[in-house]
């Protein structure tokens, strides 16, 4: 029997155990290009029907008589104008069989060759009459033929569209653009055996595609993967108590690892639960650190780790923990719950970002928790107000350090909780009550993570009005509403204007009422339109004829006249109108530019 009658009928012994592949190759190697065909079915079986057929691959063999065929790759000459050939129908699948006749030995190698194959070859080499290419070994497991065979049916499919004369842009190319881009693969595996799909997922190549503006996906080459993740959704369960709804699962070629929270992982060879590895660093803010503390924890405890309805792990004696210091890791979990305990004692509403705490962060850490969850007194100095910032981790927090002792002992209070008596000298030399808010600043709005908004009104209803006072709560509303432009998404810096605005307005005398007013509807107007009572109201204030220009000019932005508002401005001095630019009203002004 001659060379190639003998690498056919290794090839078709290989196909004719696969349950989802029917060989129709001739012996006789009479074909143009072709020597016949692999059918490749959507369902297993010995026998299959058309109406199964998936798509039918043309094929191309080469028999060739060697010593050693045990050669990890090869390269094997391809004439050019079979390559064009094989362009006109979307792609084949071209083999090469090594066999040692001496020795009964045989190797099938493969080269799949669709469109974005072929394309840049003919590109470059289009003028020679052959190509030398590299071809892989092909797969002897019947599972993997198939699952091979299935995904380059599928990539001949989405690739067919591009196998006419249009070029194809290749994955070298886009990356010397260095342009963000949205690459793809798809792969499709016809068992649940994790064995199979990671084998012939990562011993070969990948098709990889792009998405253009329509979502099209266009093929540009070719890539081994080395790892795939997937994100999970199954919850996570130790001994019943659920920990997460989620998890990422990483295969490799020889490994999965289920990555779990932030920083948790379980590591086991494929379909070898016995060899599970258990490994955590702890990282991410508070939260999803504490997440992962108090899971590791319960696992130590309880021993077990269920995924879904599945036992991953029965017992800790499945795993190598030998390394885990558990007296550690527990102090570490109290460490953590000290630290939230006294983050929502002090209104902090952000998430901590514990991954930036340094060691200078750790003992203000500590002094916190020791003042506000253990009740300890501490040694802390404050500006003239009592007022004092720590920075911690990137955030910054402000409180007021209360005077205990002559020792130098004080305690920290927040703002929302302070129940003392601050006092502002007015322009009579008199010393007259404020609140502790009110010496607060647009900076400490737009950079303090634990002021309490909601606090701010109830404190303030608290101490009585004086005219000293009601200036004070002018100038802290305007910096509310400055910071509130600077940071539109915070939802408490809005309520807290709108409230304090509309309080002012209707309790507080010593401001007058069209101020009270315009600062009211200028509020209102940054949430929603004005209504017609409303606009009827401001055109009321406009009636006045002792209204100042600056609050003339104030009601006719709120109003969207324009062309009003700027006969108003131009009756300001220089300096008043720079004064006015400044203003948060200032930027209902469409011509301010």
């Amino acid at each position: 029997m001659d060379i190639e009658k003998k690498a056919v009928n290794k090839l078709e012994d290989v196909i004719s155990s696969c349950d989802y592949l029917e060989s129709q190759i001739s012996r006789n190697d009479k074909g143009v290009s072709w020597d016949g065909f692999i059918n490749v079915y959507k369902k297993k079986g010995n026998v299959h029907d058309k109406d199964s057929l998936y798509k039918s691959i043309r094929v191309q063999v080469k028999g060739k008589k060697v010593s050693n065929v045990t050669a990890k790759s090869i390269r094997y000459s391809v004439q050019i104008a079979d390559l064009r050939n094989y362009l006109t129908e979307g792609g084949t699948v071209f083999f090469v069989v090594y066999i040692n006749n001496e020795r009964n030995e045989f190797q099938i190698y493969f080269k799949s060759l669709l469109p974005v194959d072929i394309k840049p070859i003919l590109k470059k080499y289009g003028k020679q009459k052959s190509r030398m290419l590299e071809f892989s070994p092909f797969p002897s497991d019947a599972d993997e033929v198939s699952e091979l065979f299935v995904n380059i049916a599928a990539n001949m499919k989405k690739q067919m569209p591009f196998a006419g004369d249009e070029e194809i842009i290749t994955l070298e190319e886009l990356e010397k653009e260095a342009k963000p881009i949205n690459l793809t693969f798809s792969y499709a595996t016809i068992s649940n055996h994790v064995n199979t799909t990671t084998s012939v997922f990562f011993d070969y190549d990948q098709y990889i595609y792009v998405k253009n503006s329509k979502g099209t996906e266009i093929p540009v080459g070719n890539r081994k993967i080395y790892h795939r993740d997937s994100i999970i959704s199954i919850p996570i369960y130790v001994k019943g108590q659920k920990f997460y709804d989620r998890f990422t699962l990483r295969n490799t070629k020889d490994e999965i690892i289920y990555k779990i929270g932030k920083g948790v992982f379980f590591r086991t060879k494929c379909c070898d639960k016995l060899s599970a590895k258990f490994e955590f660093e702890f990282s991410g803010n508070l939260k999803e650190r504490l997440k992962d503390v108090e899971f590791v924890c319960a696992f130590l405890n309880q021993g077990s780790l269920t995924i879904g309805e599945e036992v991953i792990i029965d017992s800790l004696d499945d795993i190598a923990d030998e390394n885990i210091d558990k007296n550690s890791l527990f102090r570490h979990l109290h460490w953590l719950q000290d630290v939230k305990q006294m983050l929502n004692l002090i209104s902090f509403k952000e998430e901590f970002e514990y991954d930036k705490v340094s060691s200078e962060d750790v003992k203000w850490l500590c002094i916190l928790v020791d003042c506000f969850v253990r009740n300890k007194n501490v040694n802390l100095v404050s500006d003239g107000t009592g007022l004092t910032n720590i920075q911690i981790a990137g955030h910054n927090l402000k409180f007021f350090v209360k005077h205990i002792s002559s020792e130098g002992n004080n305690t920290i209070i927040t703002l929302n909780k302070f129940k003392g008596k601050i006092e502002r000298k007015g322009k009579d030399g008199k010393l007259y009550q404020v609140s502790l808010y009110s010496l607060l600043t647009k900076a400490d709005f737009l950079t303090c993570s634990n002021i309490d908004c909601d606090a701010l009104l109830k404190q303030t209803k608290q101490v009585p009005i004086s005219n000293v006072f009601a200036w004070e709560l002018n100038r802290l509303l305007l910096d509310i509403v400055s910071a509130w432009d600077e940071a539109s998404e915070r939802n408490d810096l809005s309520e807290a204007a709108l409230n304090l605005a509309e309080w002012i307005r209707n309790e507080v005398d010593f401001i007058p009422k069209e101020i009270s007013t315009l600062n009211f509807y200028q509020i209102v107007k940054r949430r929603r339109e004005l209504n017609d009572a409303e606009n009827a109201e401001l055109l009321q204030l406009l009636d006045d004829p002792d209204l100042t220009p600056d609050c003339c000019m104030a009601a006719h932005l709120l109003l969207d006249e324009h062309h009003s508002a700027r006969r108003c401005f131009c009756k300001l001095t220089t300096e008043q109108q720079e004064a006015y630019k400044r203003m948060p009203i200032f930027r209902f002004w469409k011509g301010k530019n």
